[in-house]
């Protein structure tokens, strides 16, 4: 019959009397012998801790999973109260990011990883983006940067720019441990206008032949209609609006070959590309991404040449479709992440419609040119102009074009996203007048 702990000790036993270890002091004792017998040893919660010495060493060796790191991190740290948090020093990496103390292992919510909204999905992510380890390389050396004042633009009128934003002169070799095969070049985004581009032609933007054609008119009827200069400046487009580039794309695509996906949902998703993906109900129901026959599948080795070739619809497609929370939980590689990595870091923190990162002037003398000598990868198509600056803090649209946020019909919609999509299509123009330059200027010194 197995006896109590309580059971009294007889010195006549065998064994030597059951002695007790202190939980967290670095003693040991009779457990019914004399009080003062005591003797140095090793705390218990470090006994426990390495009970399984074995699965230890595979720990440090690199052999356990992430998932038995866990387990093995959360049986060690109930030993004690606060467990999670001593789990987490004795196995380095052990608790994810976000997992609290007192036995609780409290994972960060969506809004704690990506407060900025880079993904739609959180997914498997277990730290904030911004703790994301990206392996950037230098591409190529870009203009030197100039900062400039409101009153500096004070006479001239503002055109915007809309523009995704991605980093330019930088390559991409890895995210976190996944190593890419082949780098994924920035091109840009908002710097393009102090890039390789730039330095061989004296170009300021690029896009697709129509849509700066329509600009490069534009710019040109504002100058001679009021003859003042025309100040084109940079507006932020929201967090997905790289998708339309290769860059994120081709960052999903780099990481794909090492992530631990299922077959079937391999299987299910270039199912997806390869349909007609509708949305809405009823007689609403519209398309919302068209189907690609060609597609090649996630496991083409090929993937990444025909991403970067492919039409911008179907990058977009790719990248949509993976970052919802399906593909996301399934393993694929995170989206919100890429998105992260190819943005410029001046723009991380920053939110759709910050404006005056970069600012240009065009040439009203020379055409655009979609044979330029330096290739956007995305962009067919460039217009040409001086880089003059930017501003030293970016400022939101709504106070910067003054004149289309006040206007009653804006003001009408009372909705910030029907205001933001009415600038998007309008593309309003603003002359900065002294009542415009006091506005900004008091804006930024209350924002420094």
């Amino acid at each position: 019959m197995q006896q109590g702990l309580l059971s009294a000790f007889n010195p006549s036993d065998a064994l030597p009397a059951p002695r007790y270890t202190g939980m967290l002091l670095p003693i040991e004792r009779d457990m019914y012998g004399n009080k003062g017998n005591f003797e140095l040893a090793v705390p218990q919660f470090l006994q426990d801790a390495y009970s399984g010495i074995n699965k230890f060493g595979q720990v440090f060796r690199g052999e356990l999973s992430p998932q038995e790191i866990q387990k093995l991190a959360f049986d060690t740290s109930m030993n004690v109260t606060g467990g999670s948090l001593l789990g987490s020093r004795l196995l380095p990496n052990a608790v994810p990011e976000g997992a609290l103390g007192m036995n609780i292992m409290k994972p960060l919510t969506k809004d704690q990883v990506d407060p900025l909204g880079y993904g739609r999905a959180k997914g498997l992510l277990t730290r904030p983006l911004d703790e994301t380890d990206i392996g950037y390389a230098k591409d190529i050396d870009l203009a030197p940067e100039k900062k400039i004042n409101i009153q500096d633009l004070q006479g001239s009128i503002l055109y915007p720019l809309m523009g995704d934003q991605s980093a330019t002169g930088l390559l991409i070799n890895s995210i976190d441990d996944v190593a890419f095969k082949n780098p994924v070049k920035l091109e840009g985004g908002a710097k393009f206008m102090r890039g390789a581009s730039n330095q061989a032609e004296g170009s300021v933007w690029a896009s697709d032949k129509g849509i700066i054609s329509r600009l490069d008119k534009k710019v040109k009827s504002l100058s001679e209609e009021t003859g003042k200069p025309v100040s084109m400046i940079y507006t932020a487009m929201g967090k997905e609006g790289v998708d339309f580039s290769t860059f994120p794309s081709g960052v999903l695509a780099e990481q794909i070959p090492t992530a631990k996906i299922l077959k079937k949902d391999k299987k299910a998703f270039d199912s997806l590309m390869k349909k007609r993906v509708m949305e809405g109900v009823g007689s609403r129901k519209k398309e919302k991404y068209p189907a690609v026959k060609d597609w090649v599948g996630v496991d083409s080795p090929k993937l990444r040449e025909y991403l970067d070739n492919a039409p911008p619809s179907v990058r977009k497609k790719f990248v949509k479709i993976m970052d919802t929370a399906p593909f996301q939980q399934a393993g694929f590689p995170n989206v919100g992440k890429a998105r992260f990595a190819v943005t410029d870091e001046a723009l991380k923190g920053k939110k759709a419609g910050d404006t005056g990162l970069v600012i240009a002037r065009p040439n009203l003398e020379k055409s655009p040119t979609s044979t330029p000598i330096v290739p956007h990868s995305t962009y067919g198509t460039q217009m040409f102009g001086d880089y003059i600056g930017g501003l030293d803090n970016t400022v939101p649209r709504s106070l910067l074009f003054r004149d289309y946020f006040n206007d009653p019909k804006v003001k009408s919609l009372n909705n910030p996203a029907m205001q933001d999509y009415g600038f998007t299509r309008v593309l309003p123009t603003q002359e900065v007048d002294q009542q415009l330059v006091d506005t900004i200027m008091n804006y930024s010194l209350l924002n420094r």
